[in-house]
């Protein structure tokens, strides 16, 4: 018997604790997202070295990393930021899309995660959701670079609209400024979202015993199941956002 299975892709979930002082060792079992180059031309404090994002299960919240080459300013304006277009047009100013900021402030208690929409945005002033600080913190990681996490609360009913976010997230890393103009940032990549396991073909062997087919069927119903139940799943994350 021969089961020919295409590769499925699955994303990465953890839970990200971003209050604790230390880098969540969660984020060791999640894939880079964006890797950028040291740059000459953008000043440490400033340029973004890596970038990865993962979600909970359960699409509760998700959760953003980004290491600087050096320390982000505590001037209360500088911020690092994951960048979401909900539509996946790679466009950020829409109103559907979602900007998830992190300011490094003076002093850092006084830190902030802010959700913002896209067409709302840098000033957030009307859709604008202030996290506190314990949405966010940033973390030494001893060779010079600095870790920032940071997290979205998409399932807040009172918090700003996430159910805009449809499945065809596309999303870009920035560290930027008040006005939103950039001084850094990655290219832009589609956020990996689980896809269901399809079995393409299934054949038995020619005087095989009657045994084996009935096996491979049952085989072939389970899986079947198992691709139904991982659908629906994700159908219920994403009519939930």
């Amino acid at each position: 018997m021969a089961l020919l299975l295409p590769v499925a892709a699955w994303a990465a979930f953890a839970s990200i604790n971003t209050d604790d002082g230390a880098i969540d060792p969660a984020w060791a079992g999640i894939a880079v997202f964006r890797a950028s180059p040291d740059d000459p031309g953008v000043s440490n404090d400033r340029d973004i070295k890596q970038a990865k994002v993962t979600r909970e299960a359960d699409n509760s919240f998700w959760y953003f990393q980004v290491i600087l080459y050096g320390q982000l300013p505590l001037d209360n304006l500088t911020s690092v930021e994951a960048r979401i277009s909900c539509n996946g047009d790679d466009d950020f100013t829409d109103s559907e899309d979602k900007i998830v900021l992190y300011y490094h402030a003076d002093p850092p208690d006084n830190d902030n995660s802010i959700e913002c929409a896209g067409n709302d945005y840098p000033s957030c002033s009307t859709d604008g959701e202030t996290q506190g600080s314990d949405f966010g913190e940033e973390v030494a990681v001893g060779d010079g670079t600095y870790a920032y996490e940071w997290k979205a609360d998409i399932s807040d009913a009172g918090g700003i609209d996430w159910s805009t976010c449809n499945g065809q997230e596309r999303i870009q890393f920035t560290v930027a400024d008040e006005t939103g103009a950039t001084y850094d940032t990655t290219e832009i990549r589609g956020f990996d979202a689980p896809t269901a396991v399809d079995v393409q073909r299934l054949t038995a062997r020619s005087g095989a015993p009657d045994i084996i087919a009935v096996g491979a069927l049952a085989l072939c119903g389970l899986l079947g199941l198992a691709a139904t139940s991982a659908v629906l799943r994700r159908k219920r994350r994403i009519s939930g956002r």
